[in-house]
């Protein structure tokens, strides 16, 4: 195998790093990085929202909610030059919803080997194309799934591998007017990837959610969520301003990399329209700045 180049241990340092707590333990780390500007300025607390196209990621059962046509795009500016891209569609159809989504991480540089030498540029890229169903069944169920198709790359060294998520959501009885759902995750069910001569497992994840709405201008929800022998919490919350801005602002407990975020949304409409979303994420390794346009229609 060719030496070990300086900026993919700077690449797969600061992927590990903002993915898990544990790095360096499984494959396509880049997995478990929030996509979505909305979810993570509430810390990624969205298992049991999961109302907009960002569901794909979180919770595909939650796609039976859209009423329109969505598409995304997220923009996330991370360490060392790399960007973190995710696009996304969702078709509503009767009782059900379609997806289609791509996220892609890229970084482009001239490298040089452990003795300094200059090798010339050098590509890694990470992407994962999901395809999404999403069906409800009665009022008060809906469930989903995902199949992703995995694709890493340093240089010459590829590796590839398939996964599925599984979610669920589920509307309690109203208790005290405040609207409980739960929602429910596995992801990254699949086959271990293999990049060069090292073969990891991909990140399985487990997510749970309760979402309150005590009024229809404000959301609470507490997620829980399990890989490995790792648990964090996530608390986060949106209050809806005005019909066209929505403030957010979320907390993680046991991440060792972030904690507190915060953000905005501003709407043309709740229905037909676009939405442009931001959030303040700040961490450890520095501050992220994250960037979401949605289009409804």
């Amino acid at each position: 195998m060719r030496k070990i180049l300086i900026c993919s241990v700077l690449m797969f340092f600061a992927i590990n790093c903002f993915a898990v707590q544990d790095a360096g333990i499984y494959g396509a780390d880049f997995l478990t990085l929030d996509p979505g500007a909305r979810s993570s300025a509430m810390a990624g607390a969205f298992v049991a929202m999961a109302d907009d196209i960002n569901a794909i990621y979180f919770n595909p059962a939650g796609l039976v909610q859209l009423k329109e046509n969505q598409i995304v795009f997220t923009h996330i500016p991370y360490l060392c030059d790399i960007n973190y891209e995710f696009v996304g569609y969702v078709y509503p159809g009767d009782g059900y919803a379609l997806g289609i989504a791509l996220n892609y991480l890229y970084l482009s540089m001239d490298a040089t080997d452990l003795n300094g030498t200059n090798i010339g540029p050098v590509n890694a890229t990470d992407a994962v194309y999901l395809f999404s169903f999403a069906k409800q069944f009665g009022k008060n169920l809906s469930s989903g799934v995902n199949i992703k198709i995995i694709n890493s790359s340093i240089g010459s060294n590829l590796g590839q591998s398939i996964a599925f998520d599984f979610g669920g959501l589920y509307q309690l009885p109203d208790l005290l007017f405040l609207k409980p759902r739960l929602g429910v995750v596995i992801q990254n069910m699949g086959r271990s990837i293999k990049l060069g001569q090292k073969e990891d497992p991909l990140p399985l994840v487990i997510r749970a959610g309760l979402l309150l709405s005590p009024v229809p201008f404000l959301k609470c929800e507490v997620d829980i969520n399990k890989m490995a022998e790792i648990y964090n919490f996530g608390i986060g919350a949106e209050y809806e301003l005005l019909s066209i801005l929505s403030l957010r602002a979320g907390y993680k407990i046991g991440d060792e990399i972030e904690g507190l975020s915060a953000g905005f949304g501003i709407c043309s409409s709740k229905k037909e329209g676009w939405q442009f979303d931001y959030a303040f994420v700040p961490t450890k390794l520095g501050v992220l700045h994250k960037f979401s346009l949605i289009s409804r229609f």
